[in-house]
C-alpha cells in the first residue's frame, strides 16, 4: 500500500518532501535506452532528449566564443537561441561542410562561405542576408572557447543548483510548506512526524479509507 505518492517522496523539504531527489529513481520517461561504450556519449545524448523533451531550456548549455577552434559554426548554440542549423537548416545542407568550425567560416572579423553549388537562387540568397544581419560582425581572440551552463549563475556547471532547477521546480510537486527535520532526533521518528504531519499513518481511519 502506498501512503505517499513517490514524487513528493522525492521533492526537497522546501517544498514538504525527503529531499531524495533520485534521477534512477524519478526516471520515467527519461531513460532513452542509449547505447555508448562511454560515459560522454551518454551524457550528450541524455541532455539531447532532456532538451527534446522541453525539460530544459534550449539555451541552457552554450558557448562563449574564444578562438573558434572548438565551436561548430551550425550545430553548436553560440549565438542566439539554439543553433543555426534549426534557423538556417537549407543553408547548413549548402556548406559544403555542415561540420565546419567557427574559425572556417570567419576571417577578419568578415564571414566567409563554401557553397556546393554556384547557383544558390534568391531564396538562399536572401537567407544568407539574413543569416549576416542576425550574426552582425564578431572578432574571434586568442583564448579557448568554454562552455556555459545557464541555469547557475556564473556559468558553471552545479549539481544542487541544476537539481533544483531541473527536478525540484520542473519535475517535482511544490508545496508552501517546508518539512520540518531535527537532526537530534533518529531519522525514523523525523520520518514518523514527516508522515504524520501528511496523515499517511497506517490507523485505523485511514485503512478505512
Amino acid at each position: 500500500m502506498h501512503w505517499i505518492r513517490w514524487d513528493q517522496v522525492l521533492a526537497s523539504m522546501e517544498n514538504e518532501g525527503l529531499d531524495i531527489g533520485s534521477l534512477r529513481a524519478f526516471n520515467g520517461g527519461i531513460d532513452s535506452n542509449i547505447n555508448g561504450s562511454s560515459a560522454w556519449p551518454t551524457i550528450v545524448k541524455l541532455f539531447s532528449k532532456i532538451k527534446r523533451d522541453g525539460l530544459l531550456p534550449a539555451n541552457v548549455l552554450r558557448v562563449r566564443v574564444g578562438n573558434g577552434h572548438s565551436i561548430r559554426y551550425w550545430k553548436d548554440n553560440w549565438r542566439g537561441d539554439g543553433s543555426l542549423a534549426n534557423r538556417f537548416n537549407r543553408l547548413m545542407h549548402l556548406d559544403v561542410n555542415s561540420e565546419c568550425l567557427l574559425a572556417d567560416r570567419i576571417d577578419d572579423g568578415n564571414w566567409k562561405w563554401e557553397w556546393s553549388r554556384e547557383a544558390i537562387g534568391p531564396r538562399n540568397t536572401l537567407a544568407i542576408q539574413q543569416l549576416s544581419d542576425e550574426l552582425g560582425t564578431l572578432n574571434l581572440n586568442e583564448s579557448m572557447d568554454t562552455w556555459e551552463w545557464m541555469i547557475s549563475t556564473d556559468g558553471e556547471f552545479k549539481v544542487n543548483e541544476t537539481r533544483v532547477f531541473f527536478l525540484d521546480e520542473g519535475l517535482l510537486p511544490s508545496a508552501q510548506t517546508a518539512t520540518r527535520w531535527a537532526k537530534q532526533i533518529p531519522r525514523k521518528i523525523n520520518i514518523f512526524l514527516w508522515r504524520l504531519a501528511w496523515d499517511r499513518l497506517p490507523t485505523r481511519l485511514n485503512f478505512s479509507k
